[in-house]
């Protein structure tokens, strides 16, 4: 009995080293960002490398900003994820911001990736 509980003790101690992880969004790629070309790059390829946005802003001109946004955040856990310390979690945040015409060609873009502690 005794070895049955030190045995399920290391094996709670052991799986309990994974942290816990949120995702929301699809996460963006800085290779996938080097090939939007201004002028060049539409909608469909923007669908094509990153899915639909997640907000679409419209503006008077005809223009349009999509964004799309990725955050990732760890949890250190322990004991088969029985207690997270979320005071040391660490959120990664990726934003692609992309300005089209009313053509729908990519005018600018702007991507910033963001680690927080």
């Amino acid at each position: 009995m005794k070895k049955g509980l030190i045995f399920l003790f290391l094996v709670l101690l052991i799986s309990g080293c994974a942290p816990k992880v949120e995702r929301v969004g699809k996460k963006i790629y800085e290779k996938d960002v080097k090939k939007i070309v201004l002028g060049v790059t539409n909608k469909d390829d923007l669908i094509a490398l990153f899915g639909q946005p997640s907000k679409v802003r419209v503006f008077e001109d005809g223009s349009q900003q999509w964004i799309y946004e990725y955050r990732e955040k760890r949890s250190p856990s322990y004991f088969g994820g029985l207690i997270v310390d979320e005071k040391r979690a660490k959120e990664t945040i990726h934003t692609l911001r992309v300005t089209l015409n009313k053509e729908g060609k990519v005018v600018s873009y702007h991507f910033k990736k963001k680690e927080e502690e």
